[in-house]
């Protein structure tokens, strides 16, 4: 799977996930993206890609096509990769009971714990190797002084799946001369 689909199918999954628990109004953005500039001042989790691994070498499987006259070579990879998820939330001294960035980032990994997040994944034939813990970065904050970060990582598992053709011999000519 490419990583448009797989960006779209964990972000509407978590929507969904969301929508279910009755929170509406939180926004899901792929992060880093040049057209969401600016820090949002809604409830919002942000997705960041920050590895794209795989583990051992890929399975190598060759059929013959008889009616084409080539060995097509089916190549499998499994793919591990990891996503960040984290928050901003304007904090609001005037709502003691405001959710907080680290409460939307529990609940995020809350909902991508769930089975039924798990089951818009599997449905797709992509799968959750990891969740981890919650921790805090410190960042510079857009007015003056730091704020906390709450963010987690996520590693999700799928499989990269493509086809080549490989040329057949057709025949084979043994000829021995005198030199």
């Amino acid at each position: 799977m490419l990583d448009n689909p797989l960006i779209i199918l964990i972000r509407t999954s978590l929507l969904a996930g969301l929508k279910s628990r009755g929170y509406e109004d939180v926004n899901v953005w792929q992060s880093y993206q040049p057209t969401q500039q600016g820090t949002s001042s809604e409830k919002t989790l942000y997705i960041h890609k920050i590895t794209n691994g795989n583990h051992g070498f890929a399975g190598n499987q060759e059929i013959y096509d008889e009616q084409n006259e080539v060995i097509k070579r089916i190549t499998t990879e499994i793919l591990t990769p990891t996503y960040q998820v984290s928050s901003t939330v304007v904090y609001d001294e005037n709502e003691p009971f405001a959710m907080t960035a680290g409460d939307l980032v529990y609940l995020a990994l809350s909902v991508m714990q769930s089975t039924e997040f798990q089951n818009l994944l599997l449905a797709q034939d992509v799968n959750i190797f990891r969740a981890g813990s919650i921790k805090n970065i410190t960042v510079p904050s857009d007015k003056s002084g730091h704020e906390d970060r709450p963010t987690f990582d996520i590693q999700i598992t799928h499989k990269n799946i493509y086809t080549t053709e490989v040329p057949v011999v057709k025949s084979v000519h043994h000829r021995t001369s005198r030199i």
